[in-house]
């Protein structure tokens, strides 16, 4: 998994890593078991993987607004998530003032999960909703 660590990566993730350590926050794990024997404590941490130019200070009201907007006035919203996404723990859910919004769980599917994991019948409810939303009738004006 070194590519992972590399500069090419970390610059396409770097967006990620910015919403994770300024509103989403993160997974932290201890470890006391390894007190002492780090040699790069904390290195887990978004503060790492974002540039310093750049302020990382997390707000821990964002995620709980943007989940009121979404219950309250949120429309033409599409949540995918997979069966095994840890990130499944605190899903956004549609409310009384969601209008046209969905929520979809792709079976056998981890974090990186798209409209096409899913099972055939929600699969194609998503694709309708968002042929819908484009003002596009047919597969073929795709």
């Amino acid at each position: 998994m070194l590519p992972a660590f590399s500069d090419y990566y970390l610059t396409a993730m770097t967006a990620s890593y910015y919403q994770l350590g300024t509103q989403l926050g993160q997974v932290s794990m201890a470890a006391p078991q390894l007190a002492g024997l780090l040699r790069y404590p904390g290195i887990q941490e978004m503060r790492t993987y974002v540039p310093r130019n750049i302020p990382l200070r997390f707000r821990p009201d964002a995620m709980p607004d943007i989940d009121r907007w979404v219950r309250h006035h949120g429309s033409e919203l599409l949540f995918v998530y997979g069966e095994m996404d840890p990130t499944r723990a605190e899903p956004f859910r549609t409310g009384r003032g969601s209008r046209d919004a969905h929520v979809y769980l792709a079976p056998h599917a981890g974090h990186v999960v798209r409209i096409g994991k899913l099972a055939p019948r929600d699969r194609a409810r998503a694709t309708s909703a968002l042929r819908r939303w484009a003002g596009v009738d047919s597969p073929t004006e795709w």
